[in-house]
């Protein structure tokens, strides 16, 4: 009877809201949400939301998304390049649709019950990238090499034990997990299993390997405990444990190695190829694309470039340059600011920035912690990835700024 008052309680939720699943396949199976964003636009119509209500709530901090979507959506009248103008338009689309669909639903998704979801998502694609890179081990050790690249440690981490979703933006999503979990344990709410999920997902974002992502847990993470220290200290114990133990699993496995390759990477690479034009070494090759990113602008600096021809326009700043490593690979910005300038010019700017600072300020206000650490890992990433030019971005960052008024019911 319990088992079935639960998946009551569940299909209720979901058919209340049918935005719910999307926190679970975000990590998992990306083809499948724009169904669920469909179908949530349809329920949202069953309820009527007053007037003055629905003002409200779209007054919200995603207001700004989507003042930036409609920007975008302009700049397809000034583009050349129509084709490609409406397929980023199609990208963008959630920044329209989610926060409208929530607005416009009387059930809000149930924050406790999305964050259930995402931590499933999560644990499930961490056990699907460890099966999977455990067997390509195995496979190797016999003899059998199923890929090109070698893999030995290779494929238990980065973008190879991560083949299914960008490494990043996985990194992203599990950066929200954690400090939830943090949050979650520091209130008492299910502490002992949320401390085991939260040393899973540690475990897992030292696997993906994200130079974002692990720029933003290390400041992060140190950053809330010394707020919450007297609310934690008597998970200092067993959090010094699994720190030891994962430092000692670091020591004695490849994770060592390739945590060193990586650190040593971001000194070496910038210094060897700084100024190699045809570099495709991920860290030196983004300065170089920043420079001509900012000189294109200053040749379009109030409408940019229009959303479908940034593209073109960098690929010729590429070709001038000698670039042939970013031309080779068609590299976009690599920096959401600039990407966002250089394609729908100043007004974009302002509303992507509007949207960022007050949402942290939203957050700062209501002493949620957790929420504004997640939002400056977003920052990050959007510093060094175009995070709104693909949906793995601009998905959950929609979703999760149109529920910052809910999270701290989570």
């Amino acid at each position: 009877m319990a088992f079935s008052g639960l998946r009551t309680t569940w299909w209720q939720a979901v058919r209340e809201n049918p935005l719910l699943p999307v926190f679970l396949f975000l990590p998992l199976w990306q083809k499948v949400l724009p169904l669920c964003i469909l179908l949530a636009l349809i329920q949202a119509f069953r309820y009527r939301v007053p007037a003055h209500e629905l003002r409200r709530r779209l007054l919200a901090p995603a207001l700004g998304i989507q003042l930036l979507f409609l920007v975008y959506l302009l700049s397809v009248l000034y583009s050349l390049h129509q084709e490609r103008a409406w397929q980023d338009i199609e990208t963008k689309l959630s920044l329209l649709l989610i926060p409208f669909a929530i607005a416009c639903n009387r059930h809000t998704p149930d924050p406790g019950k999305a964050l259930q979801l995402l931590l499933t998502g999560l644990l499930g694609m961490m056990a699907i990238c460890e099966v999977r890179a455990m067997v390509y081990y195995l496979m190797e050790l016999t003899g059998h090499q199923l890929t090109e690249y070698p893999l030995y440690y290779d494929v238990f981490f980065g973008s190879y034990f991560c083949p299914f979703i960008h490494h990043s933006y996985v990194s992203l999503y599990c950066l929200a997990g954690i400090l939830f979990l943090f949050e979650r344990i520091r209130k008492g709410a299910r502490a002992q299993v949320s401390f085991v999920l939260l040393s899973l997902l540690v475990l897992f974002q030292v696997q993906l390997m994200s130079r974002a992502g692990l720029l933003a847990l290390s400041l992060s993470v140190p950053l809330y405990l010394l707020v919450y220290a007297k609310s934690l200290s008597r998970w200092l114990i067993p959090g010094a444990i699994f720190l030891a133990s994962l430092v000692l699993i670091a020591g004695l496995t490849p994770m060592g190695k390739k945590l060193k390759q990586q650190l040593g990477e971001i000194v070496t690479e910038g210094r060897v190829n700084a100024t190699d034009p045809a570099t495709t070494a991920s860290v030196s090759v983004r300065p170089l694309i920043w420079k001509q990113a900012l000189a294109l602008i200053q040749q379009h600096p109030l409408v940019g470039t229009g959303n479908g021809d940034s593209r073109d326009a960098l690929r010729q700043a590429y070709r001038e340059n000698g670039m042939t490593g970013a031309l080779e690979k068609n590299l976009n910005c690599h920096n959401q600011f600039l990407e966002t300038q250089l394609s729908v010019g100043v007004a974009g700017s302002l509303f992507l920035l509007e949207t960022l600072l007050f949402s942290m300020y939203a957050s700062l206000k209501k002493k949620q912690l957790h929420v504004f650490l997640v939002l400056c890992g977003i920052l990050i990433g959007m510093l060094v990835e175009s995070m709104l030019e693909v949906q793995a971005g601009t998905i959950f960052i929609s979703l999760f700024v149109a529920m910052l008024p809910h999270w701290g019911k989570a």
